[in-house]
């Protein structure tokens, strides 16, 4: 022999061996995490994080973060590590919180490695919060954050002395420079 180890074990997830398709489209590896993006322009209220994941061992493992953004309009991150196994699935709940579309927009992806250094790989979620819909995956929206009617507002504001001519007209003939 020439010193080289050979492990024979089963694997530890395997599917298809009998035409039975795998349970979800998405694998977490060991070695990666959920990364929830945040921009907020109101009071922040916690938005919850639910992912479950069949694990190698067959049983389904929720987990449940808090993740509150803050209210200056500035990226909050938080990295979240699940178990190996399928995604089943991911929710983003606001329910109760005064949230408005326009007010948080939220973006859950999946990276490799963990914190600031982790490589991004995968987009799941791209869409505005509110308090009467949850994002979820599979089957949420991947949007952009200028797409939709965002958040309308009306503005009552008095001007107190409106222009009465914003336009002056401007003489170029004989006697030129501008008319009083």
């Amino acid at each position: 022999m020439n010193g080289d180890i050979f492990v024979t074990r089963a694997p530890a997830v395997s599917y298809l061996e009998r035409g039975v398709p795998p349970p979800a489209p998405l694998y977490i590896g060991p070695n990666e995490a959920l990364i929830v993006d945040t921009w907020n322009s109101m009071t922040p209220a916690a938005l919850a994080i639910v992912a479950r994941v069949l694990t190698p061992s067959g049983e389904v493992h929720t987990s449940r973060w808090a993740h509150t953004p803050t209210s200056n309009r500035a990226r909050t991150t938080t990295y979240h590590r699940v178990p190996e196994g399928f995604l089943l699935s991911l929710i983003v709940d606001a329910t109760g919180a005064a949230y408005r579309r326009g007010h948080c927009w939220c973006q859950v992806g999946i990276q490799v490695g963990e914190g600031a250094t982790g490589v991004p790989h995968a987009q799941l979620i791209s869409d505005y919060v509110t308090g009467t819909a949850r994002l979820a995956w599979p089957g949420g929206q991947l949007r952009s954050s200028v797409e939709g009617r965002g958040w309308s507002f009306a503005s009552l504001a008095r001007i107190r002395r409106p222009a009465r001519r914003l336009v002056r007209p401007y003489r170029t003939g004989p006697g030129g420079g501008s008319s009083r």
